[in-house]
């Protein structure tokens, strides 16, 4: 809007008690749902929000427009990075990389082989990397754990 010194987005789904306002402190009239505080409790996948601006001119807020409805993406799945599938693990210390993901705190892999292995070892960071020993049961059954894994 000619002469805006500032815009405030809201971001509203009433179904879900859900109401953001961010200040874009710009002349730019751009704006990313990611800009949203984690305060908010964030945003959810694949829901529609109902997203409304106003500018401020001459150093006074204009009333908000008509509010667009904007669908957040579908959840997204990750999975290890094609260059290690297959893969042959030169040592049991090697990294293996999962497709990240943004915004993502934490990773989980399951692991299944012969003779009925089946783990699922918590990555506890934000990390997309692996190292097979986190899983390992060598030794007559003794299971090597890392000091950041807490899930068994």
């Amino acid at each position: 809007m000619s002469g805006a010194s500032d815009y405030q987005y809201k971001i509203e789904n009433n179904a879900l008690g859900f109401v953001a306002e961010v200040y874009r402190n710009s002349t730019l009239n751009d704006f990313r749902l990611t800009w949203l505080p984690v305060s908010t409790g964030g945003l959810r996948y694949n829901t529609t929000y109902n997203v409304s601006v106003r500018a401020k001119v001459g150093g006074l807020w204009l009333n908000y427009g008509p509010a667009c409805q904007i669908t957040t993406p579908a959840q997204p799945l990750t999975q290890i990075q094609a260059a290690y599938c297959p893969y042959n693990l030169p040592t049991f210390g090697s990294l293996v990389y999962c497709i990240k993901i943004e915004g993502a705190t934490n990773y989980r892999y399951h692991i299944s082989g012969p003779s009925g292995f089946d783990r699922t070892v918590m990555r506890n960071s934000p990390g997309n990397d692996f190292n097979s020993k986190w899983s390992l049961v060598c030794c007559g059954g003794r299971k090597y754990v890392p000091k950041y894994h807490l899930q068994r």
